[in-house]
């Protein structure tokens, strides 16, 4: 994440490439599942949304609900949750704002599962968002005052 906020994106993928091969040699889905989600976050911030959404969903079919806590502590956010909100903003992005309802209810719905507040922020925070670019104001203000 330093890299990509200092916009060394070739760094970063490099990092996050290095770091799925790694996962995918030791077959670990926690390992795979965030590094997949790192692919995902590069992706989306270059504005490659289709491989964004492809990592994203990658990510979350190996991101197994009993581990999801305990990577939420290592990671900051569970990381399941984190891929369905960069899917509610990727779908939006491609233009398909009932998908992206979609995705960011679910978010919030295991976000509430998780009971980790971060995790919960981030899932209320899209929902708000999502909310709002649907022009939903009463809904995103519900969502932003929790």
């Amino acid at each position: 994440m330093y890299y990509l906020q200092q916009e060394e994106v070739r760094t970063t993928r490099e990092l996050a490439e290095q770091f799925f091969a790694l996962a995918e040699s030791q077959r670990d889905p926690g390992s795979l599942t965030e590094a997949c989600r790192m692919l995902g976050v590069i992706s989306y911030w270059v504005g490659d949304f289709e491989a964004a959404r492809a990592h994203f969903e990658q990510a979350f079919s190996w991101c197994d609900r009993h581990q999801r806590h305990s990577l939420a502590v290592v990671y900051g956010v569970d990381p399941g949750v984190s891929c369905l909100c960069y899917n509610a903003w990727v779908s939006w992005y491609l233009g398909f704002p009932d998908q992206a309802l979609q995705y960011s209810q679910e978010a919030i719905a295991l976000a509430r599962e998780a009971s980790h507040l971060p995790t919960l922020a981030l899932a209320l925070n899209t929902g708000a968002w999502t909310r709002n670019y649907r022009r939903e104001s009463q809904a995103a203000y519900e969502l932003a005052e929790e």
